[in-house]
């Protein structure tokens, strides 16, 4: 699946459901009202990978991937990002945006960026904080972000049934 995200958030929530808008502006509305701020991560040095990776994992281990030991924090999965981050860092691909609140990381989402492209890899939220939409918060966010950047498309990955709902269609890809 994959989103038009030119012209920002604004321009992508058009193109959404009433419903969907109407949920994200409340949820943006509580996010701000609860303190939720977003650290948008663009430019990556080698030596703040391991560190950022880190971060991911912490809040992946409050998740509900966390609760039931899926996801990022096992292997080949763990591996698979620790080898893939620092070689998307080298090739200043590499952005991460995460959703922290009180000093405290609540959510992450991050992927590579290609030309115009970005292909979103992971996302989760601590479930603790699950009333505040971080997962949707994150990803617009990162929608606004990336938009500003001057990226066009969002490519949201493998057909899962939320992803429909953020998508304007779809891409048929192949893994190698």
């Amino acid at each position: 699946h994959s989103a038009n995200i030119e012209g920002g958030i604004e321009s992508f929530l058009a193109r959404r459901s009433p419903r969907f808008r109407r949920n994200m502006r409340r949820a943006q509305r509580q996010a701000h009202g609860a303190g939720l701020d977003f650290d948008y991560i663009c430019e990556v040095k080698e030596e703040e990978v391991a560190p950022l990776y880190e971060r991911i994992l912490r809040i992946e281990a409050k998740s509900h991937k966390g609760a039931d030991a899926s996801g990022i924090l096992l292997d080949p999965m763990r591996s698979f990002y620790a080898h893939m981050l620092p070689r998307l860092a080298r090739r200043g691909s590499l952005r991460a945006l995460f959703a922290t609140m009180d000093g405290h990381d609540v959510g992450y989402v991050f992927g590579g960026v290609m030309g115009a492209t970005y292909r979103g890899l992971q996302m989760s939220f601590d479930q603790a904080h699950g009333s505040l939409s971080p997962g949707n918060l994150v990803q617009g966010a990162m929608i606004e972000a990336l938009a500003e950047e001057g990226v066009r498309t969002y490519d949201l990955g493998s057909d899962i049934d939320y992803k429909r709902r953020w998508a304007d269609g779809g891409l048929e890809t192949a893994a190698l």
